[in-house]
């Protein structure tokens, strides 16, 4: 789930009470502001257990990332985002289309553009 709109209008209030209808339906759903998720996962990288850290997010029925606008985007956190993104998509298809190719800088910073940037209007 992606939601657009101006500052302010309610996007994080919207997503924190979808969450908790989800916890109160004893599903489970984490909430992470898209700084504190990239810092996350990239001291992960860093220790050599970012698939740890992706397979222990599986456990959630929705993971919320608010603001990621705000995460600079540059190769180190594009990197952790499109192997956030790849992981769940290869695991919701059931097939791995990005294996055996090197993950670039660029490729990275290009699939996570197309991710996460919103509509230009």
């Amino acid at each position: 789930m992606l939601l657009f709109g101006a500052s302010g209008v309610g996007k994080t209030h919207l997503a924190a009470g979808i969450c908790r209808s989800l916890i109160a339906l004893d599903r489970s759903a984490r909430f992470f502001s898209g700084t504190t998720l990239v810092q996350e996962l990239q001291r992960a990288k860093a220790g050599y257990a970012l698939a740890k850290a992706l397979t222990t997010l599986d456990r959630y029925a929705l993971l919320v990332i608010d603001d990621i606008g705000y995460v600079r985007k540059d190769e180190a956190e594009t990197v952790v985002l499109f192997a956030l993104v790849m992981h769940h998509y290869v695991d919701e298809v059931g097939q791995r289309p990005y294996a055996g190719r090197c993950w670039s800088p660029r490729t990275s910073r290009s699939a996570s553009g197309r991710t996460y940037s919103p509509p230009v209007q």
